[in-house]
């Protein structure tokens, strides 16, 4: 067998391979919507003529906040180009003043992911549960797909969409039910050819379609995101992270 060959084996044997990658975050940050609320202080029903006067944790709040988290991912390449990946995340929030809105989550993943030229097509189902304050809150079934194209060698651009359904084991919550479409772009710029430096925004948009006759009905929401990173090496990189979110009553919207 002549060398090249073995190469060819080498290089086929690489690319069919199976990683495995981790992390652990630490976040400090302010939030102008800490309990993704309405900045409304009441809800209008024209039907019957009615205004329903909001509790105070029904309204937006900003509170400053910390996060602490990690997580794993395993890949494992089906072909040269196509790859199967499975992951899983923990995250805990704590807010300066807002603790009945302290949260912890866990959330999965499994999909499939194929890379062609300058191009990344990722498609996830996924499932998580989330506590409020320490108790059991909810659970998210979701699907995304995200679409990422390469630029150039520092510059890529991606847009992404996903579909949550937010479901409310308590019998005296379930009212909160609700299905989610998210739509969004991200611009990643990478600030040296090694790319251990770089910044990247992202913005979305979503709709939170009421399913179980809560008394706000459907609500819109959009939401901004900056992020600078630097890596150090391989084991240490440094972040700064923006995130400016607002959740909005649909009877403010024109139909």
């Amino acid at each position: 067998m002549c060398s090249s060959d073995l190469g060819e084996i080498d290089r086929r044997t690489k690319a069919r391979r199976t990683t495995l990658a981790g992390y652990l975050e630490g976040v400090l940050g302010r939030d102008t919507n800490v309990n993704n609320a309405t900045s409304l202080s009441s809800v209008n029903v024209p039907l019957f003529g009615l205004s329903f006067q909001l509790a105070p944790t029904s309204i937006k709040a900003p509170d400053n906040y910390m996060i602490g988290g990690g997580g794993m991912e395993v890949t494992s390449s089906v072909t040269n180009a196509a790859s199967v990946f499975a992951g899983i995340d923990y995250r805990q929030r704590v807010n300066q003043r807002q603790d009945t809105f302290d949260y912890n989550k866990y959330d999965g993943r499994v999909g499939v992911q194929y890379a062609l030229d300058r191009n990344t097509y990722r498609m996830a189902l996924s499932y998580g549960q989330y506590y409020l304050d320490h108790s059991y809150n909810y659970e998210n079934h979701g699907f995304s797909v995200e679409w990422r194209r390469a630029i150039d060698d520092r510059n890529t651009a991606s847009v992404f969409g996903l579909h949550n359904r937010l479901r409310f084991p308590d019998p005296t919550l379930q009212a909160n039910n609700v299905n989610q479409p998210v739509i969004g772009v991200s611009w990643l710029r990478a600030l040296n050819p090694a790319g251990s430096t770089f910044v990247n925004g992202s913005t979305y948009y979503g709709y939170e379609r009421d399913t179980d006759s809560r008394v706000d009905g459907d609500r819109k929401f959009w939401g901004v995101k900056a992020l600078a990173q630097h890596g150090f090496d391989e084991k240490l990189d440094v972040r700064s992270e923006e995130h400016t979110s607002e959740l909005q009553s649909h009877h403010d919207l024109v139909c």
